[in-house]
Order: structure tokens, then C-alpha cells, then sequence
């Protein structure tokens, strides 16, 4: 019996440390990506992650943007969702205003010099099914705009990047 319990709190600490692990490689490669040097990008979206809060149709999101073509200058602007899917049996895109109605329309602001997490929550209509999230950024001059899409399965499947500023909406 002794040897079972020590059995399964080793089993436990094993699979601990293997998710660390994972979550330690995956701040390494994001971190690696900004230092690398060898692709310069304006304004590019890192990744999106979404999860589901409590009341239904709710989602929170958090999106991770970064910059490598001007080293140390300070990217500023405004950045928008919007989400594809179904509805009615038609195809709908659900642009920022219907998602956020309570927001700026103009997006949630950022501002930073290497990368910035945004944070905030969106709604999705009854009868809606989303399948792509999308998010546009601007920050004008150099750095330019952005433009990109991800599946919506993709997007709640993603881990979160740790240790990145957040800027709450």
C-alpha cells in the first residue's frame, strides 16, 4: 500500500514537472522569436487564446502582439476583432462593435516596444457559431498594420504566453 501511494505521488510529480517543461519550451521559443534577429516584422499577431467564461456565449480573449523591426521604439495603436461563422445557415463576420458593444469602436489601445498581451472579453450572439477569429492591429508609420486569422478551435486550444504585459480594455 506504501509503495502504491509513493507510486502515484511520484506519477503525479512527474507529469507536474513534464508540464512545466512544456510551458517553459513554449515561453522559450516565443522569447527566442523576439531575440532572433534574423526575420525582422513590423506588427504581427504572436498568437490569440480565447476561453469561456461563465455565462454562456462569453468568451475572454487575450492576444499577444510583437514587434521586432524597430528595436527599443514604441509601438501604438488600436487593435479589433472580429469572428466568422454561422448563422441561420448563413455565413456571418461579427465585427468589433457587435462583439464588444460597450467598447471604443476604434479597438483596444496598445502600446509597448516588444510585445504586449491585450486582454478583454467578447459576446457571441444566439444561434452563432463561430469558426475564425480574426484581428486587426494598427500602429500607423513604420510599423505598419496587421491582419490575421485563426481558426476559433485553434484559438481555445492555445496555451497563454506567461510573463508578458498585459494591458487590460
Amino acid at each position: 500500500q506504501v509503495a502504491r501511494a509513493a507510486y502515484g505521488d511520484l506519477q503525479q510529480n512527474l507529469k507536474d514537472r513534464q508540464e512545466e517543461i512544456s510551458a517553459l519550451r513554449a515561453d522559450l521559443a516565443f522569447y527566442s522569436r523576439l531575440t532572433n534577429g534574423s526575420k525582422l516584422e513590423a506588427l504581427n499577431v504572436h498568437g490569440v487564446h480565447l476561453q469561456a467564461a461563465a455565462v454562456p456565449r462569453v468568451y475572454n480573449f487575450s492576444v499577444t502582439l510583437t514587434q521586432t523591426l524597430k528595436s527599443g521604439q514604441i509601438a501604438t495603436g488600436h487593435m479589433r476583432i472580429s469572428v466568422n461563422g454561422v448563422r441561420e445557415g448563413k455565413l456571418v463576420n461579427l465585427n468589433w462593435a457587435e462583439l464588444a458593444p460597450n467598447q471604443d469602436g476604434s479597438g483596444l489601445p496598445f502600446s509597448f516596444k516588444y510585445f504586449q498581451q491585450i486582454t478583454g472579453t467578447l459576446m457571441l450572439p444566439d444561434k452563432f457559431t463561430p469558426n475564425r477569429i480574426r484581428v486587426e492591429a494598427e500602429a500607423g508609420g513604420d510599423m505598419g498594420k496587421v491582419d490575421q486569422e485563426f481558426a476559433w478551435s485553434d484559438a481555445l486550444a492555445e496555451q497563454e504566453v506567461s510573463d508578458v504585459q498585459q494591458q487590460q480594455p
